[in-house]
């Protein structure tokens, strides 16, 4: 994931005063960082205030969001993907100035270095207290891993000991963030060196070290500003911070985990997952699920191969980064064919499956919106759509993810065909689908992931607590 300004010739300047100059004054404030207060998006999941059996149909709600985590987390608007986009979304932010920040625990003195350097467009840092950063979660005593070099796949992560499913292996505070994308300033180079040198000025020294010991896998130029922009590209990771509408997507740079979770690109596939979170403003590391339960093709990566070579001008030749070539077009290679022919056919096979893939990662990708619209159909008291018109599509999906080896976000289905249940009054189909949302482990870190696997866990006990209770009837129809 590209980091610093994006490429494309010319400042954003819609308004009369030039962008360098909102620029200028915006980044030489520094601020200690401040604790970040509960969002709505991360609140627990709650239940209704009265009982369920006791409302009609009609009474009920029949929006999404009543239905509580995960289905009530909005969605944040996608990565950028061209100049056009950004410049849209940021101009639909108010063009926010910048701030660094240096971001500190709340009973850190006025002395102390900060732990991370964070380049904040001022639509965040404006909502955000001035009271301090909430204690981090106590870190792993033994990191179960190490890096080695695996055979023909580079640096890769080896486990050193058996690790349970949803086991956390590694939990750490980023010591830079940076926005995704910028916008180009006049000289982007000069610009972005006054930027990296007030974001070093805040880090205890031993931590500007170490941040520059870390790998570079981008051209370096005579800029001053180029190998530090070149490592904060190569081992940043996504983060986000939610209170952003437009604009919140950045990238952390963290000084084990980015070098770990970058190996978990290839080979492990889904096995290893990150997850951040902005209340402690830390990254978690987490078994997502025992690597002798998953399979090749069930692990893989979507144009892992190619989004390597992209970002890190790395080959990789794992099994997890190659595309999986269908049964049938295998079974149907002749055996006989020439050197050349063999060699058109597997190019054409490897089309076929890409082509394949994208299609099932766009049926992915739209799938959310398009259940919250069915949702709201489906439920409503008028509604013609047959009984098994929600479980249908969401069985659909799943199927999808599992060929896509693509299991992010899937606790939405499992809790909508939950809830699809729950309107039906089956209270045995709701505690099946119910379940397996709780064998996820997706709750997220600290109270707030508790209070979610509370609420489900009540839920499973009494489905007639789902808000959904009851809105289609008994499915006869």
């Amino acid at each position: 994931m590209r980091r610093g300004f994006l490429k494309k010739p010319g400042a954003l300047s819609t308004t009369a005063q030039s962008d360098a100059d909102e620029l200028s004054p915006s980044i030489s404030k520094l601020t200690v960082s401040e604790d970040l207060p509960k969002s709505n998006s991360d609140a627990a999941t709650r239940e209704p205030n009265t009982s369920s059996s006791q409302q009609t149909s009609k009474e009920k709600d029949t929006q999404p969001r009543s239905l509580g985590w995960p289905i009530d987390t909005p969605s944040t608007s996608n990565l950028f993907t061209s100049y056009q986009e950004f410049r849209n979304l940021y101009g639909k932010a108010g063009k926010p100035g910048m701030t660094v920040r240096g971001c500190k625990d709340h009973d850190a003195s006025p002395t102390d270095p900060a732990f991370c350097a964070w380049l904040s467009y001022n639509d965040v840092y404006n909502q955000i207290p001035n009271i301090g950063w909430a204690e981090p979660w106590p870190t792993v005593t033994s990191v179960p891993y190490r890096i080695l070099p695996v055979n023909g796949a580079g640096l890769g992560l080896v486990a050193d000991r058996a690790i349970a499913a949803g086991e956390t292996i590694n939990i750490e505070r980023p010591v830079l963030i940076t926005p995704n994308v910028l916008p180009t300033y006049g000289n982007s180079e000069d610009t972005l060196q006054r930027m990296y040198e007030l974001m070093m000025s805040v880090l205890d020294p031993r931590t500007v070290t170490a941040i520059k010991s870390l790998s570079n896998c981008k051209p370096i130029t005579k800029h001053p500003s180029s190998k530090l922009r070149g490592i904060i590209d190569t081992n940043t990771l996504h983060v986000i911070f939610p209170q952003s509408e437009y604009l919140p997507h950045y990238g952390g740079v963290f000084l084990d985990i980015s070098r770990s979770a970058l190996r978990t690109l290839h080979g492990i596939g889904n096995i290893v997952r990150s997850q951040w979170n902005f209340e402690h403003y830390d990254q978690f590391m987490m078994e997502n699920r025992s690597p002798s339960h998953t399979s090749i093709n069930g692990s893989r990566v979507p144009n892992g191969k190619k989004d390597l070579k992209a970002k890190y001008d790395f080959t990789c030749t794992c099994l997890a980064c190659e595309p999986p070539i269908p049964t049938e077009l295998q079974s149907n290679t002749s055996a006989n064919g020439t050197a050349k022919s063999k060699s058109a056919s597997s190019l054409s096979r490897k089309r076929a499956a890409i082509a394949a893939s994208d299609a099932r990662r766009k049926i992915i990708g739209e799938s959310k919106a398009r259940a919250d619209t069915l949702w709201k159909h489906w439920t409503s008291p008028n509604s013609a759509q047959s009984s098994t018109k929600m479980t249908e599509f969401h069985e659909r999906i799943l199927q999808v993810r599992g060929e896509e080896g693509f299991h992010k976000q899937s606790e939405d289905n499992y809790a909508y065909l939950a809830h699809a249940c729950a309107a039906l009054a089956d209270k045995e189909g709701f505690r099946r689908w119910a379940k397996k949302l709780i064998e996820l482990r997706q709750w997220g870190p600290g109270q707030t992931g508790l209070d979610r696997q509370m609420t489900w866990e009540r839920w499973v006990e009494d489905p007639t607590k789902s808000q959904a209770w009851g809105l289609r009837g008994t499915g006869t129809n």
